[in-house]
């Protein structure tokens, strides 16, 4: 997926098993659900962060899948992971170059994910800079990043959605965007067979 210009990548690697956790927010939702851990380097100002989030849970809770956002230090760590449990860390533009010096990473890239060990980066700064000289909404631009690197996190190598949010390049348009039916199925049944919880609630994060 292009943010423009900018591509997001999958990458697979090895990975274990997890730990509790601590719901907060407001209550939306029933069904199988997942955890994902934020870990914010970029220091993504709230007023582009919080309504990423928003939209981003907002998609999965159309396929029926609550979320459960946590951003307290503690995070399971890699041989605690369970499968239904994720991380994604936003990195600073600092972290960005080391990252893409160290793995050879292009400079139109704007995520990637490693579905095997559930943990995605995200390049917040190149997200952002794509949609302010687009004129676009920042954090809806940012929403459908999250919305896109989940999804592969729980899709695994799942082939690109043309039209939907699964598409290989980001289309800078506002409005709700989502997962097919086929995708919201296979997300859920992989998260039954995984045990997932059913959660009584989507958690937002605070305002």
């Amino acid at each position: 997926m292009c943010v423009g210009p900018v591509r997001l990548t999958v990458v697979f690697v090895v990975a274990l098993c997890v730990v509790g956790h601590e719901a907060r927010g407001q209550a939306i939702s029933a069904g199988p659900g997942i955890v994902v851990y934020l870990e914010d380097y970029a220091n993504v100002p709230p007023y582009v962060l919080q309504p990423a989030l928003r939209q981003a849970t907002r998609a999965f809770l159309r396929v029926g899948i609550p979320i459960v956002w946590e951003t307290s230090p503690a995070r399971p760590t890699m041989p605690m992971r369970r499968s239904w449990e994720y991380t994604l860390l936003m990195l600073s533009p600092a972290m960005v170059i080391r990252k893409c010096a160290t793995e050879g990473i292009g400079t139109d890239v704007a995520a990637k994910a490693a579905p095997t060990v559930g943990r995605a980066w995200i390049f917040a700064g190149r997200i952002v800079s794509a949609a302010e000289k687009r004129t676009m909404p920042a954090a809806d631009t940012l929403g459908k990043v999250l919305t896109h690197e989940i999804g592969h996190l729980l899709l695994g190598r799942s082939p690109f959605e043309p039209l939907l949010v699964m598409q290989e390049r980001l289309s800078f348009t506002v409005g709700e965007y989502g997962f097919t039916r086929e995708q919201g199925e296979q997300m859920r049944r992989a998260l039954r067979v995984a045990g997932a919880p059913l959660l009584a609630a989507a958690i937002l994060p605070p305002d």
